[in-house]
């Protein structure tokens, strides 16, 4: 589903708590602790970094630290640019207040609101994604869960067993939760009572009479609680150093890190992650992709470039927003893992597409390309136009298309050039882009 700016999801990040059990060991709140070089909280706001229909984020942080802790993100989103709108609000003494103290800065136009915990940093943008895929399609209310397999006594004060449910339907719930923003904020305007605590927002929806809908969670989106949590951390970063040989087999559940890689201490930079790596037993095979495309100008399409807004006068023909680079750089992908061009997906004719968001339609080619089990590595893409001049719009592009394929500035190059006034292009008839792209391909042995 397109979005625009002002209707686009916003992601709550809970960042408030005092995490008292941890921070005795760690001498510090939990979402405050190094990883990577950066505060836990910020692997999460990487994550959200790719997931290109999220519009922004709401950082919430506890009273007292909360000016330093917004002079913090401003310097870490300076440093290493997310591409997201933040937003910061002063957390409660309960979780619950806390989020609607992060729901009230929330844009009232936006349609759906992600709440998570920052304790949880190893989810992943397909999560996400699964997430808004339910809500787009008509839920009010959506969480992940895993389905337990331990055995659950119910006990009373005295330690003794009083019941055993039925694991079959029980589900161990995890964070991001997807809401419509409009039912969770009237959901906490009615019940959230300084005599009513919940320990999620799901529960209020259901308080509200709202159905709830439990979609599968992650092995790895553990949440960091205990000071034992503190050690596997470390083997989460020993882990995540070990990614990238030729020939990988599969991590034991409570190895897999979906996302962000992480490191227990600095690591030499703060780059985005590349996508995650498809789970399987094989070898990685190399592969590569191709694109090209074309657009007329004299339309009424803005010229837009790798979803950058490009100020100028030439406008462009196109069905869907008509970024051209986007677009030779969608069939390149495809070419990728080998699923034909953006014209059999997203066919001209289609009203949906019509004045389509490009970085959306990416996001599913993206998607795509992960279920087919391949990990992109590097792109390369070169613009042609004459006129406007491209050179002072390259860094935003890339920065753009960074957040946009989940890579570092390492892995993307952006090219600007002319065909000296040759051809449609020096005639000023219109723009074309070319892509090529890297990847590997998990196969089995």
């Amino acid at each position: 589903m397109p979005y625009t700016l002002d209707t686009a999801p916003w992601l709550i990040l809970l960042a408030a708590g005092q995490g008292t059990r941890l921070a005795a060991a760690a001498g510090c709140p939990k979402q405050f602790l190094t990883v990577d070089s950066v505060p836990l909280f910020w692997l999460s706001v990487r994550t959200c970094s790719r997931v290109a229909r999220l519009g922004g984020v709401v950082f919430v942080f506890p009273k007292d630290t909360f000016e330093s802790s917004r002079d913090l993100v401003r310097e870490l989103d300076r440093l290493e640019p997310c591409g997201l709108n933040m937003a910061f609000a002063v957390g409660g003494a309960r979780r619950q207040d806390s989020v609607a103290s992060g729901l009230a800065v929330v844009p009232q136009s936006a349609r759906f609101v992600l709440v998570h915990d920052a304790a949880r940093p190893f989810f992943s943008p397909g999560l996400v994604n699964a997430l808004l895929d339910r809500l787009e399609a008509g839920a009010q209310a959506v969480i992940p869960g895993l389905a337990v397999t331990d055995t659950i006594k119910v006990v009373n004060k005295a330690g003794l067993v009083c019941a055993t449910p039925d694991r079959s339907t029980l589900r161990a719930v995890q964070t991001p939760q997807g809401f419509s923003r409009r039912a969770l904020a009237e959901a906490h305007r009615t019940l959230n009572t300084p005599e009513n605590t919940v320990t999620d927002d799901a529960s209020l929806m259901e308080e509200a009479g709202h159905e709830v809908l439990v979609i599968d969670g992650e092995a790895g989106n553990i949440k960091i609680t205990n000071p034992e949590d503190l050690q596997l951390l470390k083997k989460k970063a020993e882990t995540g150093a070990e990614d990238g040989s030729s020939c990988t087999k599969q991590a034991a559940p409570d190895q897999t890190v979906p996302g962000q890689a992480v490191s227990g201490q600095a690591g030499e930079n703060g780059s985005p992650a590349a996508p995650d790596n498809p789970d399987t037993t094989g070898c990685l095979v190399p592969c590569t992709g191709f694109g090209y495309d074309v657009h007329r100008y004299g339309g009424d399409r803005p010229l837009v470039l790798a979803g950058v807004p490009i100020p100028c006068d030439f406008q462009v023909r196109a069905h869907s927003d008509g970024d051209v680079l986007l677009h030779a750089l969608m069939d390149a992908l495809l070419g990728l893992f080998g699923q034909g061009d953006i014209g059999m997906l997203f066919p001209d004719n289609d009203p949906r597409y019509d004045g389509a968001d490009s970085a959306q339609l990416l996001a599913e080619v993206l998607q795509r390309m992960r279920q087919a089990r391949v990990r992109l590595t590097h792109a390369d893409v070169t613009v042609v136009a004459q006129k406007p001049r491209l050179s002072p719009h390259k860094k935003a592009m890339q920065e753009s298309l960074c957040r946009l394929l989940g890579l570092g500035p390492e892995h993307v190059n952006v090219k600007a050039t002319t065909e000296e006034g040759l051809g449609f292009t020096g005639d000023l008839s219109g723009i074309k882009a070319y892509a090529t792209v890297c990847g590997l391909k998990s196969e089995t042995i």
